[in-house]
């Protein structure tokens, strides 16, 4: 799905995940892959949620699982790669 984006008209590419889930090496690694299959104009935003199941999906700016996130993200030392909270 990402091959697909090179050449098409789209400005970013969003990732959907939810807070809960660590930001582990393997995710990482899979999350900078991702990246590197982009056209270098291209930003990945990684959108953080709550769990699927709960009611109110918003992400607090305070919320420690958001701070881990950004720290990690931004060990990857590329800032085409975005960590956003879901509002």
């Amino acid at each position: 799905a990402v091959r697909g984006i090179n050449g098409s008209d789209a400005d970013q590419v969003i990732l959907v995940h939810e807070i809960w889930q660590p930001p582990i090496r393997g995710l990482l690694y899979y999350i900078s892959q991702i990246k590197a299959a982009m056209p270098q104009d291209k930003s990945l935003y990684i959108l953080l949620t709550q769990n699927a199941d709960q009611e109110d999906l918003a992400v607090g700016d305070k919320d420690i699982d958001f701070q881990v996130w950004k720290k990690a993200v931004l060990k990857l030392e590329d800032p085409d790669i975005i960590v956003k909270r879901f509002l």
